[in-house]
């Protein structure tokens, strides 16, 4: 019998509530906010432009909320800005209503306490006068079309040489096109010429570049020393191919100011900077450092240390220990179904709590005990949720990317009946179907588990990364037809190391082979350290030259890469 006591179902209620409010990124649940790694709030408050990256549910938001909530006592001024508020819109209507968000959140920010003295009051509110009437005026710029034509008239005379101008009207138009006009007077003494100038929303967001600056200089000087941090969250709701020319323009009014950009987003969702003369947006490394968020499945130990703290954070007020909540077997389930996402730790454990009050108990599956079985079941529920946010963040490329997870979903469970699977290094950085693997893993749909570093025989030189498929795609009754490899044990990372689990597109066209089975199985095994890395750096490094061929579902099988 299991000596340790599952909770009671007058206990229930209030965690379920407690559960499903932790969830949410907001002020208040930003107070229970776990950090990832050792410095990682002074990091983020740092002053310098940064993108804090990570998959959905990682805690970002809660990570700059928190920021924001503890603004005066770290000596910041922080400035929230959703832009998910701000999605579909054209641009540069999305960068003009992100610069009245910012606007009306510094004005916000400047409203004098009564402890202030009188100059100092009296110095605030002219700053937020300023940022009024600007906030007015762009107000009216993105009231105005898209395109504006002033039609300029100049009237010349011969005797005198005296001329006037005048005429102004705005007409909407689908595109801009030049065009000029002259017409001649009936008197041969004068004669009158016009030309019509078009004008953009854009060129009036240029032409206000330098007020908007010196606007922001006067804010910043009225805030005192303190840096202002401008926090723009889920920023990746902004249009793609619009991304760099609003970084760009956000970089140029803050330069040199004490204002600092903190972009938030998932990686494969950013596009911050684009290559020209001259460049547009904003260059990781160099006008901005990364900060990364994600803790994945390639530190599994690491990643329910973390998970749990969460967890403890949300239980200890309720007096109930983790140890009487969940079983050996679901505490290590539901590291696995989250992928080392926090948001979706806290769904699953909700709903497998679900599951364990609601099934016919018995002594192997205490009541109100999560267990490995129970986790199994909400994870399947928690696969729709995962469809929907790859419909929304995948954009264009959202039937790509669902037909890349059926092709090695295939790969795994019918082709090699297993979890795991393999993708060359430089594929992930050079083609296409890799580059949607990555998207994959983005969008929580496989996880990384790691980066293998082959070293002898015929993968020398080669690296090949390591992904699971999330446990939403392999539970229930297709589950019992394949073997899970426990790859953060040391003898599922050498089942891990396998020829035949390395996939590249149409390998899921190859029949059925044995499942996987531990120890010798007659088939090449990729040798070396495992090396616990991150995938994006990886796709930083060169690709390795090399004439191999490489082996994919069979050993007597090779293609050319």
């Amino acid at each position: 019998m299991d000596p340790v006591q599952s909770i009671s179902d007058e206990q229930l209620p209030a965690l379920l509530g407690a559960l499903a409010e932790a969830a949410r990124a907001d002020r208040q649940t930003a107070n229970r906010f776990v950090p990832p790694r050792v410095g990682i709030l002074e990091e983020t408050a740092a002053r310098r432009h940064q993108f804090v990256l990570g998959r959905r549910g990682v805690g970002k938001s809660t990570l700059l909320r928190k920021i924001e909530s503890i603004g005066d006592e770290a000596e910041n001024v922080v400035v929230f800005v959703d832009i998910e508020t701000l999605r579909d819109r054209p641009y540069p209507d999305v960068l003009i209503e992100l610069l009245i968000e910012l606007l009306d959140g510094l004005r916000d920010r400047l409203k004098p306490g009564a402890w202030y003295r009188r100059d100092q009051r009296v110095a605030r509110f002219r700053v937020r006068r300023r940022l009024a009437q600007l906030t007015a005026t762009l107000r009216r710029l993105l009231a105005q079309p898209q395109v504006a034509q002033r039609t300029v008239r100049e009237l010349q005379s011969r005797a005198s040489g005296a001329s006037v101008g005048g005429g102004f009207r705005l007409r909407h138009r689908g595109q801009g096109v030049d065009a000029t006009a002259e017409a001649r007077r009936g008197k041969e003494s004068e004669e009158s010429s016009e030309g019509i100038e078009e004008r953009t929303k854009m060129d009036g967001l240029l032409s206000a570049a330098v007020l908007i600056r010196q606007v922001l200089a006067a804010a910043e000087g009225a805030l005192g020393p303190k840096p202002t941090l401008i926090v723009l969250d889920d920023f990746y709701h902004v249009p793609f191919e619009d991304q760099p020319d609003v970084l760009a323009y956000l970089h140029q009014i803050v330069k040199n100011l004490n204002i600092w950009l903190k972009v938030c987003g998932v990686r494969h969702r950013l596009h911050p900077f684009v290559e020209g003369d001259p460049p547009r947006g904003m260059q990781i490394g160099q006008d901005a450092a990364e900060i990364s968020l994600d803790i994945t499945l390639e530190r599994f130990q690491a990643a329910q240390m973390f998970l749990e703290k969460v967890l403890s954070g949300i239980c200890e007020p309720l007096k109930i220990p983790v140890d009487v909540l969940l079983t050996d077997g679901g505490r290590q389930r539901l590291v696995l179904g989250s992928g080392g996402v926090a948001r979706d730790y806290l769904h699953l454990t909700q709903n497998a709590l679900r599951n364990a009050n609601e099934r016919v108990p018995n002594p192997s599956r205490p009541h109100n005990r999560i267990g490995a079985e129970d986790v199994n079941e909400a994870a399947a529920g928690l696969s729709a949720l995962k469809q929907e946010d790859l419909a929304r963040d995948a954009g264009p490329n959202a039937d790509a990317v669902r037909d890349r997870l059926s092709d090695v979903a295939k790969f795994c469970l019918d082709v090699n009946g297993t979890n795991v699977f393999l993708v060359e290094g430089t594929h992930l950085q050079e083609q296409q179907w890799g580059k949607e693997v990555q998207a994959l893993a983005d969008l929580r749909l496989v996880h990384q588990i790691g980066n293998l570093s082959v070293q002898t025989g015929s993968y020398r030189g080669r690296r090949f990364v390591g992904f699971t498929l999330d446990l939403s795609n392999w539970t229930g009754t297709r589950s019992e037809k394949i073997r899970q490899i426990e790859f953060w044990t040391a003898e599922g990372r050498q089942e891990a190391r396998r020829a035949r689990l390395i996939y590249t597109p149409g390998a899921a066209d190859h029949p059925a082979l044995a499942p996987v089975r531990p120890g010798p199985q007659g088939d090449d095994e990729l040798t070396g350290d495992w090396v616990q890395t991150d995938i994006f750096s990886l796709l930083d490094q060169p690709p390795a030259v090399t004439d191999q061929t490489v082996e994919t579902v069979e050993t007597v099988e090779q293609q050319q890469d």
